[in-house]
């Protein structure tokens, strides 16, 4: 279980939901409070990468 994963991937998501100008900020803020705050091994960093890199590609096409 990886709560602090769900919560930087929720937040990502609510931010480019929203249309936030600033979502990439927001997610990189919440990301360092999260990986400073919590240690998470490099295999789960690599895993939300990927995903997020596909979620950013699904997103941009749509625009």
């Amino acid at each position: 279980m990886h709560p602090p994963i769900s919560i930087v991937m929720q937040t990502a998501l609510t931010a480019l939901m929203e249309g936030a100008s600033n979502a990439s900020v927001v997610v990189v803020l919440t990301w360092l409070i999260v990986r400073v705050s919590v240690k998470i091994p490099v295999s789960m960093i690599v895993e939300v990468n990927v995903s997020w890199t596909v979620i950013m590609r699904g997103w941009v096409s749509d625009r």
